[in-house]
């Protein structure tokens, strides 16, 4: 349900495998600071790690409700590229 809904245990889920990625970023834990952290980890790796286009970057805090805003399938491509980042 994390990844149809953006919910609590998306958010966890996504949380743990950012703290396995240096530098860890001390306001992972503020309540939806992970998505700003996932966005600027994930872009410059993109293009290493998965196909086409990024569906979402860091834009001064917009990312979020974008993030939350976003189809299932692309929450599961950013799930998947962390998950090959880490």
């Amino acid at each position: 349900m994390g990844l149809i809904e953006s919910n609590n245990t998306n958010a966890q889920l996504h949380i743990a495998l950012l703290k396995g990625i240096p530098p860890v970023n001390k306001n992972i834990d503020d309540e939806n600071a992970w998505i700003t952290v996932l966005c600027k980890k994930l872009s410059p790796w993109w293009p290493w790690i998965a196909t086409g286009e990024i569906p979402l970057t860091a834009n001064k805090g917009k990312e979020i409700s974008e993030y939350q805003g976003l189809n299932p399938i692309n929450r599961l491509k950013f799930l998947k590229a962390l998950c090959e980042l880490r």
